[in-house]
């Protein structure tokens, strides 16, 4: 059995290279930072782990500069232009930041490893997957539809701040606790239409916001769990769910 330096059992193919997907990247990154100026969004970023990996990217979490800021490096797998696509999530982070809303996961920027590959830096957000949340803490109809006017008007926000989000499931809208009870945030704002934009399936701002309402549908139903109708009968805020329901 074959062992990373940090003590991280490696699979046959990781042998070769004597280093674990996390020992690897901190390598990666910190040869950019080395040779880059500190304007580069993994400067200072040292990593601590794994948080999740799908077909496409896996998710690290970090700690920044002397503050030990949490965040999230994304490390996308394909090759992408990484000018355009660095210069798309800048102007992304941009807009987000002019929007002063806590619930969306912040982005600090994008970058690429020596080797070619992009990654985005964003501020770390602590919670749970809304379906996972609502199913943990058996969340009455009422808590339920509460939650997805939020989600509904957290989106109608980033909308009406001309900002698409691209990529509505569960694990990007996340349930935190606080002070005033449990919110949404939405997280990977607008990296997944990059990443489209960067393979050159461009689509009009009309047919990318069709894509994020069908995606929130799908969403909302999935945790709901029971069709309008039969919610309504249920609870005692019908006036505010039927307003909902439309929107």
């Amino acid at each position: 059995m074959t062992f990373c330096e940090c003590g991280a059992r490696l699979d046959v193919w990781q042998q070769a290279a004597r280093l674990c997907p996390r020992c690897l990247f901190q390598l990666a990154i910190d040869s950019n930072a080395s040779s880059a100026d500190h304007s580069d969004p993994a400067h200072d970023v040292q990593i601590v782990g794994p948080l999740g990996e799908g077909p496409r990217s896996i998710v690290y979490l970090g700690v920044r500069g002397r503050e030990r800021t949490l965040v999230t490096v994304k490390l996308i797998h394909e090759a992408l232009a990484a000018d355009r696509f660095c210069e798309r999530i800048s102007e992304i982070a941009s807009r987000l930041r002019s929007t002063s809303n806590a619930s969306f996961q912040s982005l600090i920027g994008a970058g690429v490893t020596p080797d070619g590959q992009v990654y985005v830096v964003a501020r770390y957000v602590p919670g749970v997957a809304i379906t996972d949340y609502v199913a943990a803490h058996r969340s009455s109809a009422l808590d339920r539809a509460r939650l997805a006017g939020d989600v509904c008007a957290l989106v109608e926000g980033l909308h009406a701040g001309h900002i698409v989000h691209g990529s509505i499931k569960a694990r990007n809208v996340l349930v935190a606790e606080g002070p005033d009870g449990p919110s949404p945030v939405l997280l990977d704002i607008g990296v997944a239409g990059v990443i489209e934009e960067a393979r050159h399936r461009v689509s009009s701002r009309s047919d990318a916001i069709r894509v994020d309402i069908s995606a929130l549908t799908k969403l909302l139903v999935d945790f709901l769990e029971r069709p309008p109708t039969t919610l309504l009968e249920d609870v005692g805020s019908a006036a505010a769910l039927a307003k909902l329901f439309r929107r």
